[in-house]
């Protein structure tokens, strides 16, 4: 019988609490009973601290792994060492992470057979994230553990967000495989085609009690040049408890598109009374080029 393989995804961990304050609240008592206290974040310091994992993974062939914060040295330590512990102690054999696929793959070409310079390759994959010496070490140690033939493990990519590698790929693969589909020159097209789409966003937080309980009114200015593709709007999101959307709106259906100059627009939203979390901002997922300003949000009872 074929065993199945086992995945590692990038995406949620927790490091040791701190002790709990004389009169915690039920979240943290309950954070507190039911966290596994980890001595280090740091690889390469055995597992005994890490045998109660065994129990919580089970037989599950995917542990998400993430971070409070991007870049925070301590999270991505403790990844090389959630990645150390499944790899050696329950066969997991892929690390995978929100990265461009094609530009991963090249990275794992190091991790499997020790091609390339780790460093140039994963300074390839763009984001600053994961351009760090915690993620460098954690590849190099991959490539070490595929070379002492204790098992196995590679590293991959599972988004898709620039075409720059993906294209030479495309390319090479059609010319050996379909050379008449000249996929080439469809390519040079896709190419010539025009910039393609972005997305910025600016966000920010909004403070709950002001507006609990209340109607929103969240206006601003948009001026808009050449906007061809996608649109500028403003957003806001209102959450719920664990984290239930109860109220959005993006303008993505009237959303300021071609050139226009300043307008006013706005969002009038409900904000339930039991709401927990409430973000707003401007949003640009389009080609061209928008000028946003938020300039005022006000409440009222309902």
């Amino acid at each position: 019988m074929m065993r199945l393989m086992r995945y590692f995804i990038l995406t949620a961990a927790a490091l040791a609490l701190p002790a709990m304050a004389q009169e915690a609240s039920p979240v943290t008592q309950w954070i507190s009973s039911h966290a596994i206290r980890l001595a280090t974040p740091v690889a390469g310091h055995g597992f005994d601290d890490m045998q109660p994992l065994r129990k919580v993974i089970g037989d599950a062939r995917i542990v998400e792994l993430g971070e409070a914060t991007h870049g925070t040295r301590e999270f991505f330590q403790l990844k090389h060492r959630m990645l150390e512990f499944l790899a050696t102690q329950m066969g997991f054999s892929i690390f995978s992470i929100e990265a461009n696929m094609p530009e991963a793959y090249k990275l794992n070409d190091y991790v499997l057979r020790g091609e390339g310079d780790p460093a140039k390759l994963l300074k390839g994959m763009y984001f600053w994230t994961w351009d760090t010496e915690e993620v460098l070490d954690m590849i190099k140690w991959m490539r070490a553990f595929n070379e002492s033939g204790k098992g196995k493990v590679e590293f991959t990519g599972f988004d898709m967000q620039t075409p720059n590698v993906a294209w030479q790929t495309a390319s090479d693969f059609g010319a050996k495989y379909d050379p008449e589909y000249h996929l080439e020159s469809a390519i040079a097209q896709a190419k010539k085609a025009g910039p393609r789409s972005t997305f910025g966003v600016a966000t920010g937080t909004f403070p709950v009690s002001e507006a609990a309980g209340k109607k929103i009114r969240f206006s601003g200015y948009i001026k808009t040049s050449n906007v061809m593709e996608g649109y500028a709007g403003l957003w806001w999101r209102v959450d719920g408890p664990n984290r239930t959307v109860l109220a959005f709106d993006n303008m993505q259906n009237r959303g300021v598109i071609r050139s226009t100059d300043w307008k006013e627009y706005s969002i009038e939203l409900p904000v339930a009374a039991n709401a927990t979390n409430i973000n707003f901002g401007a949003l640009f997922p389009g080609t061209g080029t928008a000028w946003l300003c938020c300039w005022a949000c006000s409440a009222a009872g309902r």
